[in-house]
């Protein structure tokens, strides 16, 4: 089993967090300044899961892979946290 967490570190600014992987969309999520957005799962047989979130400010927004199990089956385990 996996956790994975994004949390606001913006000072003063909510922030959109939207996260999938190939089989689950985990749906928009707005966050304040420290709040978090985390979900738990279990890794596919194949070794393959992914989940990538698109995270937007006011004036940004970028893409990162949240977890990827070939590079974070060992390091989020048990979790992981995205600021």
């Amino acid at each position: 089993d996996f956790s994975v967490a994004v949390e606001n570190d913006i000072s003063g600014e909510d922030i959109t967090v939207h996260c999938k992987s190939g089989d689950d969309d985990l749906g928009p999520h707005v966050l304040k300044t420290w709040e978090n957005f985390h979900w738990n799962f279990h890794g596919n047989f194949g070794g393959t899961t992914l989940y990538f979130c698109h995270v937007t400010t006011q004036d940004k927004s970028t893409r990162f892979d949240a977890f990827k199990y070939s590079k974070d089956r060992q390091r989020c385990s048990p979790k992981c946290t995205w600021k």
